[in-house]
C-alpha cells in the first residue's frame, strides 16, 4: 500500500510538470517577416496586432530604389473588411476578408512539443522559447514559438490544408501595447472607396 501511495505521489508530481499554455500578450506591435514557399512569395513588414479587437495593420516594408508595389494592409475581422493601400500609387481596395480570425497566440488544447534556448543558455545570453503544435479549423495545423518567460510570439507557421500552403511568420523587435491607436483607423485614401 506504501509503494502504491508513493507512486501515485510520483505521477502526480511529474504530471504537474507537464507545461500548460502561456497566456500570450493581446496587444502588441512588432516587425515581421513572412514568407509563403507556394507562391514564392517574401516579405518583410511592420505589424501592429489587437486580439481583443480583432485587427491587424501590417505596413511592407519599402526596399528603397525597387519599382515593386508594396502595401498598408489594414484587417478588420469583426467588421470582415480589409483596407488595401498601395503605397505606389496610393490607389486603395477594399474587400471582405477571406479568412477567419485567428489570433498568434497558444489555444488551450495545444500540445506542448519542448523548450529550446534560441542563443547561448550557458551565458545567459540567450532566449528561452517553447513550442507548441496543434490544429484550428478541423483541417489547419499550426506550429507557434513563444517566449519564456513573457510568452511573446517569436514563430507562427500555419499549415492551410485547403489551399496546400505553408505560410511562415517570424516577429522581432516585439514591443507590448500599441503606439498609436490610429494605425487601426483606414488611410484616408480608401474613404472615397
Amino acid at each position: 500500500m506504501k509503494s502504491l501511495v508513493i507512486l501515485v505521489v510520483f505521477v502526480g508530481l511529474a504530471y504537474g510538470q507537464v507545461p500548460t499554455p502561456c497566456e500570450t500578450p493581446t496587444i502588441w506591435e512588432a516587425r515581421e517577416a513572412e514568407v509563403d514557399r507556394a507562391d514564392n512569395f517574401e516579405r518583410f513588414a511592420k505589424i501592429s496586432y489587437d486580439e481583443v479587437n480583432r485587427r491587424i495593420r501590417r505596413i511592407e516594408e519599402l526596399d528603397i530604389g525597387s519599382d515593386k508595389d508594396y502595401y498598408d494592409e489594414l484587417f478588420l475581422f469583426d467588421e470582415f473588411r480589409m483596407y488595401r493601400l498601395n503605397l505606389r500609387t496610393r490607389q486603395c481596395n477594399v474587400t471582405g476578408l477571406s479568412r477567419p480570425w485567428h489570433p498568434y497566440g497558444i489555444p488551450p488544447e495545444a500540445t506542448f512539443d519542448g523548450e529550446a534556448y534560441i542563443g547561448a543558455s550557458a551565458t545567459n545570453e540567450g532566449v528561452l522559447v517553447t513550442r507548441w503544435t496543434g490544429k484550428f479549423f478541423e483541417t489547419d495545423y499550426y506550429v507557434g514559438v513563444f517566449t519564456q518567460p513573457g510568452c511573446v510570439p517569436v514563430l507562427f507557421d500555419t499549415y492551410y490544408s485547403s489551399s496546400k500552403r505553408f505560410v511562415s511568420r517570424t516577429f522581432y523587435d516585439v514591443t507590448l501595447g500599441i503606439s498609436d491607436p490610429n494605425k487601426f483607423v483606414p488611410p484616408s485614401e480608401c474613404s472615397t472607396v
